[in-house]
């Protein structure tokens, strides 16, 4: 099970108009990042889409999804957020971190920059994910 720890991060609706700093537990074993519904709610955040999660145990649960900026330190970047209960620990999920050019470092437990990768192919290739990108990067290498 990936390792979680504490950050702080700013989460602000899309227009910029409201934005509230929290700590939030990294989670890079969640894909969303999640936030209390009564914190999106004082900010102005509204939902747009819902989805459904498979727990654990099997048992689906239906959340609201919304569109918001997180910010961590100096990066920042429009994301998914996911509606969670009243006074639940936000937690900061892959898909943000890695709009964010963010990575967890576990055996540290901290975020550290990631570059981003551009690269234009005329073939098809398979979605790769930062780690497999590294790694076919660093064999590219004479």
């Amino acid at each position: 099970m990936p390792k979680t720890f504490p950050h702080p991060i700013q989460i602000s609706d899309i227009d910029g108009r409201s934005c509230e700093t929290m700590t939030a537990l990294v989670n890079a074993g969640a894909f969303f990042t999640t936030i209390p519904a009564d914190t999106l709610a004082r900010l102005g955040i509204t939902p747009t889409d819902k989805m459904e999660f498979e727990l654990p145990d099997g048992s689906l649960m239906c959340r609201d999804m919304a569109h918001a900026w997180v910010i961590v330190g100096r990066h920042k970047v429009p994301t998914t957020v996911v509606f969670d209960q009243n006074g639940a620990q936000p937690r900061l999920g892959e898909h943000t971190l890695e709009g964010l050019g963010l990575e967890v470092d576990e055996a540290k437990s901290r975020l550290t920059e990631t570059p981003y990768f551009f690269a234009v192919t005329p073939i098809a290739v398979e979605p790769m994910d930062m780690h497999e990108a590294r790694e076919w990067v660093a064999s590219a290498k004479p």
